[in-house]
């Protein structure tokens, strides 16, 4: 994101990666600069973008480039939501997490358990709650574990169609919550 210079080379493979299949974010005049520096005409991944410096678009925009998808940021962007994007472009939708700017995370699959790991870290010196897991497939269950208590605590889970949400309790520093599947675990 945000990275000047872009050589030709890294800005034609970038394209070729996208029409091929692949994502990227761009972050406003990324790819604007050559190898060393020099102006270019446009951007290096004008064409994959669907934008040029002449119509730069003054909102988020989303595209598609080949069999690839494209965004564009025409401002700085917070970490989470870029984080965010890059999964939805990536098509990791295993679980989405919604949760304080705070608290981070991580999703692992363990599919011989058919079950999704969902670690949560709290970076705050207080519980933090209002945490959701949203996960594509049936789910059968939730257990939130925490080293700050003893044993596993179901957590309620809310079933919407090919999406289950689950509802968190707070959490204090960690908490492992492991959502076990009824179908096939997404991958």
């Amino acid at each position: 994101p945000h990275t000047n210079p872009v050589s030709n080379g890294l800005s034609r493979r970038l394209g070729e990666y996208v029409k091929g299949g692949g994502a990227v974010a761009v972050i406003q005049d990324a790819s604007v600069f050559a190898e060393k520096g020099e102006n270019r005409d446009d951007l290096g991944l004008a064409e994959a973008l669907g934008i040029s410096l002449q119509r730069l678009p003054g909102q988020k925009t989303a595209g598609t480039y080949g069999a690839g998808k494209t965004v564009y940021y025409p401002a700085p962007v917070e970490a989470r939501e870029l984080a965010e994007e890059l999964r939805r472009l990536a098509g990791d939708e295993r679980a989405l997490v919604t949760a304080p700017g705070v608290v981070l995370h991580n999703t692992v699959r363990q599919p011989s358990r058919r079950r999704l790991l969902v670690h949560l870290l709290n970076y705050e010196q207080k519980p933090r709650g209002g945490i959701r897991i949203r996960v594509r497939g049936p789910a059968a269950s939730a257990l939130v574990l925490s080293p700050e208590w003893a044993g596993g605590q179901a957590a309620p889970l809310k079933v919407e169609g090919e999406f289950a949400t689950v509802e968190v309790p707070p959490v204090g520093t960690y908490s492992l919550v492991a959502i076990t599947m009824g179908g096939e675990v997404p991958r």
